[in-house]
């Protein structure tokens, strides 16, 4: 019996040397994967952050359970080292991150991954598409439209289904949007629904029309595109409306299938219908389809047709000269990082609407630089009286520039008005009515202002607007 009990304790010896020595190696291993993670092929590392949304070195993702490193946010190296160490762990947690364990081991998932399986049964790649929905005259967040990708194709259930997949603003999560806007404290997330339920919320409920463009994927992207979009689910991310918004979530995902869906040289934003122009010049689009609204549907019969693709540029800048009462030249200079304008855009919207933020006025007149106005927003719709007689309600609010004693005072004005336009093909005269309220420091003064005018686009002869406004109080 002693010699039997020696014999046990030496094997188990035995096995605790081979652990500790597998443990020893791993160790090791990972401690040379660390030092060489900046060796590693440059593409490796490349789709490896893109799987993690890094951005200026860190990741826009919110939720923990995303990462395997305590690190992870900040650290792709600990980052690869800890999955590393998890798919060796148990096979099993390779389903968790098919996307990964593509990219690391060259595996696709197995008929064990049951929830991944189920996930198949439902969504398909067969063809995806992005979708543009023009802009929301209801809401400031979508004023500058809304882009997502649809997935359809025949899942593993023999079904034709279509999907639509969208980086949104989480609401259940950021309940006041204006407010998180203002601090900074948004959160977003990617939804996965029918894309029934999204055209009838679209086009139905908001008159949004969608347009669609068939983006020209490889399988193997599909592949990559697919697996990335079971691991992200319902986690959460960091959302801004300048530099994380729809737009720039659609491009983060395109970009994991591959990097060329990726816009480069873009200004600290980008806006949906910007992305959509990009995807479009870089021969990434098959072929394109609209659902129309009833207003658009409307113009569609009469063979008047919008293409978004013609809106002008989001961003502009402007120089301008006037001559004042005195026969003496005011030079101006306007900066508008953001807008959308009916005056400008005839070809590229569908709707007599506007919207602008940020827009700066400097004026040189008499030898003295001052700021003649800021507008920090202003939203306008002019609804087609012929189709949808419901007014929307237009507001905006600026600082006009006075100078007193050599400096430029700001005051506020606040405004709130309804319009109509009345239109049949390029031709389309509007009306509107504003009332608001200025401020200065001596008083605050209420005025009422008619708003009178006429937009024409023409294919050959360009655009045309005159505008006539008069102050009534």
């Amino acid at each position: 019996m002693l010699l039997i009990r020696i014999i046990i304790l030496y094997v188990q010896d035995f096995f605790k040397l081979i652990i500790s020595l597998s443990f020893l190696f791993l160790a090791t291993s990972a401690t040379a994967l660390v030092h060489s993670y900046d060796e590693m092929p440059t593409s490796f590392k490349d789709k490896w952050e893109k799987l993690l949304h890094y951005k200026n070195k860190q990741s826009l993702l919110y939720s923990h359970d995303f990462f395997l490193s305590s690190n992870g946010t900040v650290s792709p190296q600990n980052e690869l080292l800890a999955t590393i160490n998890f798919f060796e762990k148990d096979p099993l947690n390779k389903c968790l991150f098919p996307a990964r364990n593509y990219l690391i081991n060259g595996e696709e998932p197995s008929s064990k991954c049951t929830d991944f399986q189920e996930f198949k049964k439902y969504v398909s790649t067969d063809v995806v598409r992005v979708v543009f929905a023009d802009e929301s005259v209801n809401s400031p967040i979508s004023s500058m439209g809304h882009v997502f990708l649809v997935l359809e194709g025949i899942n593993a259930n023999g079904i034709y289904k279509k999907h639509a997949t969208s980086f949104v603003a989480d609401t259940s999560v950021t309940k006041n949007l204006l407010v998180g806007f203002i601090f900074d404290e948004i959160t977003g997330t990617y939804t996965l629904e029918p894309y029934d339920d999204t055209i009838y919320r679209y086009v139905s409920e908001e008159k949004r029309t969608l347009w669609e463009y068939e983006l020209n994927l490889s399988d193997e992207e599909k592949k990559w595109l697919f697996y990335h979009l079971y691991e992200l689910k319902s986690h959460k991310f960091k959302y801004n409306f300048f530099d994380n918004n729809c737009a720039s979530g659609t491009e983060s995902l395109l970009a994991i299938a591959n990097s060329g869906f990726e816009k480069e040289n873009h200004n600290f934003y980008i806006t949906p219908i910007e992305y959509v122009k990009y995807l479009a010049s870089s021969n990434r689009v098959i072929e394109h389809s609209v659902r129309p609204s009833s207003e658009d549907d409307h113009r569609l019969k009469h063979k008047v047709t919008v293409d978004p693709l013609l809106s002008g540029e989001t961003s502009r800048v402007s120089l301008m000269v006037n001559i004042n009462k005195s026969y003496r030249p005011e030079y101006k200079f306007k900066y508008l990082p953001l807008s959308s304008d009916y005056t400008e855009d005839t070809l590229g919207k569908s709707k007599l609407s506007e919207f602008k933020l940020l827009e700066f006025i400097a004026k040189h007149a008499n030898d003295y630089t001052s700021i003649e106005e800021i507008t920090l927003i202003n939203m306008r719709s002019l609804p087609n009286f012929l189709i949808n007689k419901k007014p929307k309600f237009n507001f905006g609010i600026k600082f006009h520039g006075d100078v007193d004693n050599q400096k430029t005072v700001l005051n506020p004005d606040l405004n709130l008005g309804i319009g109509y336009s009345f239109y049949e093909k390029g031709f389309r005269p509007f009306i509107a009515v504003d009332s608001g309220l200025y401020m200065t420091r001596a008083r605050a003064s209420l005025y009422l202002s008619s708003n009178i005018g006429v937009t024409y686009s023409h294919k050959l002869l360009g655009k045309f607007f005159f505008n006539l406004k008069k102050y009534m109080l």
